[in-house]
């Protein structure tokens, strides 16, 4: 029971670290406007660019360019997405790192 209570408090210890993404990665975001509730973000990666592992509350999505994205989570998983400019999605909050496979944008609404 000691070991577990170990582990899982170094597993929450390690995700309270894990920076927010428009600190860690402050060209890849701007902050188009936020509040008490939500946060607004515009996203440009340009192909090749990497964000290191952080983390995004709860949000919504929706893709301006025609963009390909692989995604690490804190595991080590990859995961590489294609989107398509309109796509609009919703995702829970998230702790991973990505990389850009081509130019991509997008407009995040961050829940708080």
């Amino acid at each position: 029971m000691k070991k577990l209570f170990v582990a899982v408090s170094l597993l929450f210890a390690a995700s309270a670290y894990a920076e927010d993404g428009v600190k860690l990665c402050p060209g890849m975001y701007k902050v188009l406007a936020e509040d008490a509730k939500v946060r607004v973000l515009k996203t440009t990666q340009k192909k090749g660019e990497h964000c290191a592992m952080h983390t995004h509350k709860a949000m919504a999505a929706y893709v301006t360019k025609d963009s390909e994205v692989t995604y690490v989570s804190p595991n080590g998983t990859k995961k590489n997405m294609k989107y398509k400019a309109g796509d609009a999605f919703l995702r829970p909050a998230v702790e991973h790192a990505h990389t850009a496979i081509s130019d991509t944008e997008a407009v995040l609404v961050e829940f708080k």
